[in-house]
């Protein structure tokens, strides 16, 4: 399997660019303190139980936290016991499939449909999402713009700029508010109390170091940082890269952190270095964000396309009382739910067709952060497996 690992994707690992030194921009805006570290490489080709015995918490290999709250701990060892021997099969029967186009990942067919709705290994999960949804030909047609991207902060910052006159930094300020609400339960993401309190200076002409002290939480900040200026129009010194404006909003924190997360604890396939991976992450992001989910998902106007899509979900599961997908409990439930909350608020009288449901709020998140929190990590994962395909 050697020469099909090398095969399977055909980048140029060995391409340093010229930036990857001075990451942002020259030495004389960034301290050696300030400077991003090597993220490490964890081991995860296989389901574990790791312990940290200080506290006796469980770890599952993602690095998060496992509850016992819905499931007794005898009962998960159990599944993940069962569904290792299923993973080993999926893995034995992409080998074969890759064997069989030469190391190459085949091209799409219903065939390969099949498989990735079964999941993908992990081992080459971060690899089919960069290529079968078109990040790698863009990052390769774009090589380069992560770094420019990245020093447009700097200039802004050292035109003396602030939150309240530039918009880029306005949003950059809302990205640093969320970075340590990101993954707060996994042990890559976590930080010491301390470094919660350390304070930030605004009007400094470089980021603090405080968003660099965890590896994980930099690299995020780094990602977070581009997409902001990749997604801003022109007339906003952005780049414009998006079909319509983004900036930031909240979620999109989650969506960034779980690619970092899975290309991270994939790098021993992807052998990249930090800015490598970080640049990676970003056109994986960015894809998904501005060309994958439905148009309008996090634009300024109010998320409207997240909106728009909770309709159509909820119009899809009453679609003829339920009966189309299955779901004729649920439909019957949503109904009994809208008239109680109608009844509740002296509509008793209100015409069904007009009779908006109110349960979006409960599947508003589902959208917004492609299940991440809602569904467990492995479920995730395979949906995304999906999404990315």
């Amino acid at each position: 399997m050697d020469d099909v690992e090398k095969k399977i994707v055909d980048i140029d690992l060995n391409n340093n660019y010229s930036d990857d030194k001075n990451q942002f921009q020259s030495d004389e805006h960034i301290n050696k303190s300030e400077r991003i570290v090597e993220i490490p490489l964890f081991e995860s080709s296989n389901i574990t139980n790791e312990i940290d015995e200080e506290n006796k918490v469980d770890y599952d290999k993602y690095g998060f936290k496992k509850s016992y709250k819905y499931i007794s701990k005898e009962r998960q060892e159990e599944y993940e016991i069962y569904y290792q021997r299923i993973l080993e099969r999926r893995e034995q029967k992409w080998n074969i499939l890759i064997e069989e186009h030469h190391g190459e990942f085949p091209p799409k067919s219903s065939k390969l449909k099949k498989f990735i709705r079964k999941g993908i290994p992990g081992y080459i999960r971060s690899k089919c999402w960069l290529y079968y949804s078109g990040a790698e030909e863009e990052m390769l047609n774009n090589r380069g713009l992560y770094s420019k991207l990245l020093k447009c902060e700097y200039t802004d910052r050292n035109k003396g700029l602030t939150k309240n006159e530039s918009k880029a930094l306005d949003c950059i300020y809302a990205v640093e508010k969320d970075l340590f609400r990101t993954f707060p339960d996994n042990k890559y993401f976590e930080v010491d109390s301390s470094v919660l309190a350390m304070d930030v200076d605004e009007n400094s002409t470089s980021p603090s170091k405080k968003y660099y002290i965890n590896p994980y939480i930099g690299s995020l900040r780094n990602i977070l940082v581009a997409f902001v200026y990749y997604s801003l129009p022109e007339s906003d010194n952005g780049y414009g890269g998006t079909s319509y404006t983004i900036g930031y909003c909240q979620s999109l924190n989650y969506i960034a952190g779980l690619v970092l997360l899975i290309f991270s604890l994939n790098n021993e396939q992807l052998n990249k270095s930090t800015t490598e991976l970080e640049e990676t992450c970003f056109w994986v992001f960015a894809i998904l964000i501005g060309k994958i989910l439905p148009k309008e998902m996090y634009g300024e106007n109010g998320m409207e396309g997240a909106i728009i899509e909770q309709e159509l979900l909820w119009n899809l599961i009453i679609d003829e009382n339920g009966r189309k997908f299955g779901v004729k409990k649920v439909a019957k439930w949503k109904k009994e739910m809208e008239k109680k909350n109608n009844m509740m608020n002296g509509l008793d009288n209100i015409p069904e067709s007009e009779n908006l449901t109110k349960l979006s709020i409960l599947t508003f998140k589902w959208m917004t952060t492609c299940f991440v929190g809602v569904l467990p990590i492995e479920t995730v994962l395979r949906v995304w497996d999906c999404i990315f395909t």
